[in-house]
């Protein structure tokens, strides 16, 4: 492929640069496979030997690095990736690049850079509490969900803005709809932004904001558990969490995964707001993909 020199094991590997800092975020290696797959969707690909697998970077972290350019070295035996670093950090310990530690005038390894997020937090797994969740709620949630993994995994770009939405993914623009369509959600909440009655306003922005937050999830090729969000609606509709300026605000500052978790929290304590099932929001949803002939199966 390319020209390019893999070494025995079929790896090559792959230094990643942020794009405008030009800092080294970390070194990794691309198989045939991760090289394409990088190449076909715009995002950062590698295969990993410890897992013996291939990986998107920030598939479970939401920190994805968006390709700008792909270089290669005068043997043709390494390539440089410079990057758009997507969230808040590329190295998995919480930093911004893996290469956070300096050598000293003591002959130790110093921590030269700030920490960003808690590992613990973004790779932890959500725990899930069964009680809060009603019976029907999770399998809709998947059917829907599966209708848009569905869409992404098939082309039907002639008939369907979804599947074309997911088979040429933007992820900031994604994630700035659902911000757009929470700001509506807000202005139904305090009656400023109005189109029926405020029920059938909060349902349907809410639904357009899950919408927008399960494309994003699709893109980043998140299974459904990796973000569960008939427990996380279920969370917020519980805590009853409150959709104000400020929580708009945090919404746009964080990493897509974060993002997608805020929102549709945020989306649990409108419908709660309002004392709406959400039930309800998600067979409204699966209503109108069932009118879709070709979803007629997948979301049956």
């Amino acid at each position: 492929m390319l020209d390019l020199h893999f070494e025995n094991d079929g790896l090559i590997p792959v230094v990643v640069q942020e794009e405008q800092t030009r800092e080294v975020l970390l070194v990794a290696f691309m198989n045939e496979a991760a090289l394409q797959r990088t190449l076909e969707t715009g995002l950062a690909h590698f295969w990993s030997r410890s897992r013996g697998t291939l990986w998107m970077k920030g598939e479970s972290s939401g920190q994805v690095q968006e390709v700008v350019g792909l270089y290669v070295n005068c043997e043709e035996n390494s390539l440089l990736l410079r990057v758009k670093q997507h969230g808040m950090a590329a190295c998995h310990e919480g930093y911004f690049s893996c290469y956070y530690r300096k050598l000293n005038e003591q002959g130790t390894w110093e921590v030269i850079a700030p920490r960003l997020f808690d590992p613990a937090e973004v790779y932890g797994e959500t725990p899930v509490a069964p009680a809060t969740v009603p019976g029907p709620l999770a399998p809709a949630f998947q059917r829907i969900y599966g209708a848009y993994e569905y869409l992404r995994d098939h082309d039907l770009e002639a008939v369907s803005g979804t599947s074309r939405r997911l088979r040429q993914p933007d992820l900031a623009w994604l994630s700035q709809r659902a911000s757009e369509e929470l700001a509506e959600l807000a202005g139904v909440l305090a009656g400023t932004h109005k189109h029926a009655n405020q029920i059938e306003d909060t349902l349907l922005e809410g639904r357009q904001v899950c919408y927008w937050l399960f494309l994003l999830a699709a893109a980043l090729r998140l299974p459904y558990t990796a973000f569960s969000p008939d427990v996380t609606l279920s969370q917020g509709f519980d805590a009853g969490d409150r959709l104000d300026a400020a929580a708009l605000e945090g919404f746009t500052q964080q990493s897509f995964h974060a993002a997608i978790a805020s929102g549709l929290r945020l989306v649990g304590g409108a419908c709660r707001q309002l004392h709406i099932p959400l039930l309800t929001l998600a067979e409204r949803e699966l209503a109108e993909l069932r009118e879709k002939s070709y979803l007629k199966d997948v979301v049956a």
